[in-house]
């Protein structure tokens, strides 16, 4: 069953919840006249996630064979008639106080707060992996998130940059770290400040991402201000962010592509080491590099024959998407496709 995040969020704290409670003593009463409500129950059960439930009826009934048990605390203790005189299940009762006071037997306790610890470790694990696909990386710690902030062609404003200070102060560790890719990661946000991080973000324009298997935020080099620049880069990489980050950012891709665009051949951004670089070499025309890494293995990309014009890149830009997403193995990094296919194979599909 697939889960949104909101839904894994509910299942989580309902866990969190009943180990709590295995935590404590596991009674409930009727202060000695039973009166429906008035009795306590050892769960507050507003359980809040539907398959929590069913697994928490289903533990139970392991215990003694039938679901009355649960059906029970879910009513808040309501005693029925059948309920004393064919005995108490997995309850143990306390017959000093007839009729008012009751407690699970401590093995079950000790099963309840096992299988529910079990769960919640894998629900967090499947949390941190839909939570790393939206921009929320898990620390170290296991409990903390850094959110990483995508900054456009590593360009901000000041009340942007005013913003994450301010985040960093309230919800975070207070510090953030520039990445290799020109964004922000904001580390030691706890899950439950997730939302109002995205949405203080957003109000001043920035969002989160740069993860997952899709094209990432396009890197650029300061070709905007810098003489030695052949083309507008902030432009150009503000119009492939829009097309290519933001316009294919549903679409599945084998792993991640990264795209670098560089004002002129002096290469300050490092293209090469892109899966796909745009190099300035004449004014408005540029070269394509295919195939670069900087990972565990290293690929150097090759630039493909000739020169065009940023409207061309960015429909070769598009090919190469496609080929990827078809001809890649899943996992399958942009440059290893091409080691494995051949270059000239690749060059060929995208250029004719």
């Amino acid at each position: 069953m697939s889960l949104s995040i909101n839904e894994r969020e509910k299942m989580i704290k309902t866990c969190e919840e009943i180990i709590a409670r295995c935590d404590k003593p596991f009674v409930w009463e009727d202060d000695g006249i039973y009166e429906s409500e008035r009795a306590k129950s050892p769960f507050n059960l507003f359980l809040p996630q539907e398959q929590i439930v069913q697994e928490l009826s289903a533990l139970f009934e392991t215990f003694c064979g039938t679901p009355y048990i649960y059906d029970q605390i879910k009513a808040v203790c309501h005693l029925e008639a059948e309920w004393y005189e064919y005995g108490t299940y997995g309850l143990d009762r306390d017959f000093t106080r007839v009729l008012s006071r009751y407690s699970l037997k401590p093995e079950y306790v000790e099963q309840v707060k096992a299988h529910f610890t079990k769960r919640l470790k894998e629900l967090l694990q499947e949390q941190s992996a839909l939570l790393k696909g939206k921009g929320f990386l898990l620390n170290k710690d296991g409990v903390h998130f850094s959110c990483r902030v995508v900054v456009p062609g590593g360009k901000m404003n000041a009340q942007q940059s005013k913003r994450v200070s301010e985040i960093c102060t309230q919800y975070g560790s207070g510090y953030f770290y520039l990445t290799q890719r020109e964004n922000i990661e904001i580390p030691g946000i706890l899950l439950d400040n997730l939302n109002e991080v995205s949405q203080s973000l957003a109000e001043v324009g920035l969002s989160i991402g740069s993860t997952g298997p899709r094209p990432r935020p396009i890197t650029t080099c300061k070709g905007a201000v810098c003489k030695f620049s052949l083309y507008d880069t902030e432009g150009y990489t503000s119009q492939l962010n829009e097309k290519i980050y933001k316009g294919y950012y549903d679409v599945t891709l084998p792993g991640k592509l990264r795209i670098i665009t560089s004002g002129c051949f002096n290469n300050c951004s490092m293209p090469h080491v892109g899966c796909i670089g745009i190099i300035g070499k004449k004014k408005d025309q540029v070269a394509i590099s295919l195939g670069g890494m900087a990972a565990r293995k290293q690929f150097l990309g090759q630039e493909i024959q000739g020169l065009y014009t940023l409207d061309e890149a960015t429909g070769i830009i598009e090919k190469a998407i496609q080929y990827y997403k078809e001809h890649g193995n899943k996992g399958e990094r942009f440059a290893q496709m091409i080691e494995r296919l051949g270059f000239e194979t690749v060059e060929k599909a995208l250029i004719g």
